[in-house]
């Protein structure tokens, strides 16, 4: 009976052990690898939607370069997560123009667009702008990337 008794503590002590390092491990993994957003608001549709919820490698860029139509979680002001889609990367020239998208003056296609086009025709999704018009510079300038663990 005596055993017994020991067995079961050890089983329990061993279950209890797991877990601990299960959680630490996951803390671990949440805090430098990933982490976890809901989306805010209506900017990304139709690719996101309000209450969607992402899985963000928090690695990729302190590794590699953020590329052209990547979609990025980046914190403006502390306690604000902003999901977007990299239109321009550095030196380029950004234009949109009766909803098309201009890329160093040549259109680019955008099919995540295309499904709902199909229903509104002449209807303009995205407003005419240039880059200079909404920031001030002609092309894109080089971003130095502040990764931080949130």
């Amino acid at each position: 009976m005596g055993n017994l008794r020991k067995s079961k503590k050890h089983s329990v002590s061993d279950w209890i052990k797991s877990g601990m390092i299960a959680f630490i491990i996951y803390i671990l993994i949440r805090t430098f690898f990933f982490s976890s957003y809901a989306v805010e608001g209506e900017s990304m549709q139709p690719t996101l939607g309000e209450g969607d919820k992402l899985i963000v490698n928090k690695v990729k860029y302190q590794i590699s370069d953020i590329n052209r139509f990547d979609v990025i979680v980046f914190h403006e002001h502390v306690g604000e997560n902003y999901v977007k889609r990299v239109i321009g990367v550095q030196g380029d020239d950004i234009r949109y123009k009766d909803d098309w998208l201009y890329i160093n003056g040549k259109k680019v296609p955008e099919p995540y667009l295309d499904h709902l086009k199909v229903g509104y025709p002449g209807q303009d999704f995205t407003g005419d702008f240039t880059l200079k018009e909404l920031t001030g510079k002609s092309i894109v300038p080089k971003i130095t990337l502040n990764i931080k663990s949130t």
